[in-house]
């Protein structure tokens, strides 16, 4: 070849582009809550989704009127209804300081809202309680002989969540189709169609946990059905403190959940942040399972008193500074039946092709008691 003795950037028009056959994407999509659940084992049947929840007799009761540490006998009132209360209960008196002066009481008579009991059984006493605190149940005790009267079962309560419909669109000209794509990309509307598949499900893992059933109707062509998530779910066991710490983690978040009968309570979702203080648990232990090239400071279980907890991985859109421990037998993300997610191909008009993916879906959360959220800083 003769020598010309021009270079390259004289003639431009001559070279071959150069793009690579891979298209990059660091967009998240993951969605470790979603992937921990799996699938339900049944589908809604309606938009209006509900479930039963019921409870055994509380283990105690609240006084909402002061007992008094000098009665032989005390009628007091109580929160609530009398109705888990029998005649021969015996009740102990909570919160001091010395077991000798946590008073047994013993119910002679029950009303609606208040109970009349002989004070200082056993001679343990006497006590005193002010207004709001706690009587704890021990047990019964019956006389020999004695009729049954009265009934203790628990209402049953009925809760809810909407259905909440979730539709990606897509719109590909068929030039664009049967053009060659860059980026090892056959069909375009294909390619379309995986993107929205991942926003659709990234979307949905958002509203199971962040929700809110704001504007929901039957029948209506304006309210938009949404369902609400498992952070709004859980009010009882609400904490928060300054720091992370293993012992504000179990004493105060785990155990909320424990005492409300939450044994069952089986993995912690918490964001980035507070996931990386779980894994500083472990800091001042040490590591028995390092080498010299891999260097681990991560906790994926969680053990203590109150059981066993697995730990996900950090899941991006919750709230920040924020965990949640949950209970996998309790939370179940549920499909509409028939509507679980799928494509479905618009009528052709002009030379474009359309479609979505469409999906409908709710959360349960059983008996939110038994389950606790924290954050650190100010409520939320």
């Amino acid at each position: 070849m003769a020598f010309t003795g021009r270079a390259t950037y004289d003639n431009t028009t001559a070279l071959a582009e150069d793009v690579s056959d891979i298209v990059s994407m660091i967009s998240p999509f993951e969605t470790p809550l979603l992937d921990f659940l799996g699938d339900a084992a049944r589908p809604a049947t309606n938009t209006l989704h509900e479930w039963l929840e019921e409870s055994l007799g509380p283990p105690s009761i609240i006084a909402s009127t002061a007992i008094n540490s000098a009665t032989a006998s005390t009628t007091f009132r109580i929160n609530g209804t009398g109705g888990s209360i029998q005649i021969g209960d015996q009740l102990r008196i909570t919160g001091n300081s010395s077991l000798a002066y946590e008073e047994i009481l013993q119910v002679t008579a029950t009303a609606t809202d208040s109970i009349t009991v002989n004070r200082a059984v056993g001679s343990v006493g006497p006590s005193s309680l002010a207004p709001g605190g706690s009587v704890e149940l021990i047990s019964n005790a019956t006389l020999e002989g004695a009729d049954v009267s009265g009934d203790l079962s628990q209402n049953r309560t009925r809760k809810y969540n909407w259905v909440q419909q979730f539709v990606k669109p897509i719109d590909v000209s068929d030039t664009e189709r049967a053009v060659r794509q860059l980026g090892n990309i056959g069909d375009e509307y294909d390619h379309q169609l995986e993107q929205r598949t991942r926003e659709i499900v990234r979307d949905t893992e958002r509203a199971v946990i962040l929700g809110v059933d704001a504007g929901n109707s039957y029948g209506s062509s304006t309210a938009y059905r949404s369902m609400k998530g498992i952070w709004r779910y859980i009010t009882t066991n609400n904490k928060n403190a300054a720091t992370l710490t293993a012992s504000f983690l179990t004493s105060v978040v785990v155990k909320s959940a424990w005492d409300a009968g939450g044994t069952d309570v089986d993995f912690i979702v918490a964001d980035a942040n507070l996931k990386r203080d779980i894994d500083d648990f472990a800091d001042s232990r040490i590591r028995t399972t390092q080498d010299e090239e891999t260097f681990r400071t991560e906790i994926s279980v969680f053990e203590s008193s109150y059981g066993r907890q697995q730990i996900l991985p950090p899941n991006r859109w919750m709230p920040t500074n924020s965990l949640m421990v949950l209970a996998s037998d309790r939370i179940n993300v549920v499909p509409l039946a028939g509507r679980s997610y799928q494509t479905e191909e618009l009528a052709k008009t002009g030379t474009a092709t359309g479609g979505m993916v469409v999906g409908e879906y709710t959360v349960e959360v059983r008996n939110e008691s038994g389950l606790a959220k924290a954050f650190l800083g100010d409520a939320l």
